[in-house]
């Protein structure tokens, strides 16, 4: 979520006259491109049956009742709150999961790194979003400036301590490529944000 969150930032930013160096997403999925059609789906499971046997699909059970059971209790917690933020975190995470759900990205002219995990999710996690080369961004972002950088990780690794040095590896290699791509001056930038908004 944190990526779209970013992503949908630099696109309002640059909207305001606001000065974008680039965007880096984390494995970060484009919810509204990557969809499953049944008989890909039914595949993917059945692969996780195989490597993982029967149990896979009591894994499944319970992932699936566990999450909506989280997502009813939220909203019980939240309807019967005495203060109005003593449940926030719960009202946060579900306001989070509509939002990525809901989320239709636009086209975005700016420098964009994605760091990718090449290794595929435990099949005890699902199946997670259907297998893309650029995670569904390509066509949003200009081929020439959309940079991919593969991480021998899967996707909830990237950060893990084993993992997180080649991470911020390919994040500052691509960060100094940005900085030395963009040729427009900070301030002149901040000017011209402060002329959109009419100051």
């Amino acid at each position: 979520m944190g990526g779209l969150a970013a992503y949908e930032m630099a696109r309002l930013l640059i909207e305001a006259g606001a000065p974008v160096g680039g965007v880096v997403l984390l494995d970060t999925a484009n919810p509204h491109v990557l969809r499953w059609n049944l008989k890909d789906r039914i595949r993917s499971h059945w692969r996780n049956v195989v490597a993982v046997g029967p149990r896979y699909f009591w894994l499944r059970y319970v992932a699936a009742t566990g999450m909506r059971e989280a997502v009813r209790k939220q909203r019980e917690r939240a309807a019967v709150a005495d203060k109005e933020f003593a449940y926030r975190s719960d009202l946060v995470a579900e306001m989070d999961n509509t939002a990525e759900q809901r989320y239709a990205p636009r086209p975005l002219d700016v420098q964009l790194l994605l760091i990718k995990g090449t290794r595929p999710t435990p099949p005890v996690n699902g199946i997670g979003y259907p297998p893309n080369e650029t995670n569904g961004w390509r066509g949003l972002v200009p081929a020439e400036k959309l940079q991919i950088r593969k991480v021998h990780s899967n996707h909830h690794e990237l950060v893990a301590e084993v993992f997180a040095g080649e991470t911020a590896r390919h994040i500052n290699e691509a960060l100094a490529s940005m900085r030395a791509l963009s040729n427009e001056p900070l301030s002149r930038g901040v000017e011209r944000a402060a002329r959109a908004r009419g100051g």
